[in-house]
């Protein structure tokens, strides 16, 4: 995905959640917002550069044929974002704490929606197809780890 149309996902991702505001913030005019898993505060720049900890999150994870869809997407602080995939990648779709994870954040999402400010300046929604293609259908992703989401041992 190139870098402008994943800021764009990014900056709309914001629009739609009533939880970001236009804010000042460390001499500078920014976007800030809530996590959708813990509500910490996480920002964007304008030009929806994502700030040290704002990532975007895949309710439906994508190694589970989640796509760029605007229902499918909201953001989340780094953190959160990560322990969901080492916890919840590997496990099969039809898991049931994987389930119970999708339909909390989408209720949240629907809880968080409105439409975007008039005086925010966004760029064209980009498109919701993936850079490669969704799993297989039935493809349960049980069999093999996420190589992403490893864990690394420490060292003494």
């Amino acid at each position: 995905m190139s870098r402008s149309t994943h800021h764009a996902r990014l900056l709309w991702c914001a629009a739609v959640d009533r939880t970001w505001r236009r804010v000042e913030h460390g001499g500078r005019t920014c976007l800030m917002g809530k996590c959708i898993h813990c509500n910490r505060k996480i920002t964007l720049g304008l030009d929806g550069t994502p700030g040290p900890t704002t990532t975007l999150e895949h309710i439906v994870p994508r190694t589970h044929g989640g796509t760029h869809a605007p229902g499918n997407l909201a953001l989340a602080c780094a953190r959160c974002n990560g322990q969901k995939g080492v916890r919840l990648d590997g496990r099969p779709l039809h898991d049931p704490t994987l389930q119970r994870v999708i339909a909390t954040l989408g209720e949240r999402r629907e809880r968080r929606l409105r439409t975007p400010p008039p005086a925010w300046t966004l760029p064209p929604r980009p498109p919701d197809t993936l850079a490669d293609p969704a799993p297989e259908a039935g493809d349960d992703h049980s069999a093999a780890p996420n190589p992403r989401t490893r864990r690394r041992k420490r060292r003494r």
